[in-house]
């Protein structure tokens, strides 16, 4: 599965507006634009880890820009390539 269609896929199905994959575009507020919240978030970077077969660890991302669409779609592509 593609970095981004996993990244798109997994914010549309933690979040409780009615959005599609195709209207998430960067940028994006995670918390602004979406209603994103921590808990959500991390049921967000547990779907990827699964998904991607990746580990989102704290010394490698700053936990208070994830909320950025274009930061946390970098780091996740970072971690795949690393992996």
């Amino acid at each position: 599965m593609e970095i981004n269609e996993a990244l798109k896929q997994a914010i549309c199905k933690h979040t409780l507006l009615d959005i599609s994959e195709q209207e998430l575009t960067i940028p994006c507020d995670l918390i602004g634009d979406l209603g994103i919240n921590s808990i959500d978030l991390i049921m967000i970077i547990i779907e990827l880890e699964e998904v991607l077969q990746i580990s989102i660890d704290e010394e490698d991302v700053d936990f208070s820009q994830l909320y950025e669409l274009e930061y946390f779609n970098t780091i996740v592509e970072k971690l795949v390539n690393k992996e």
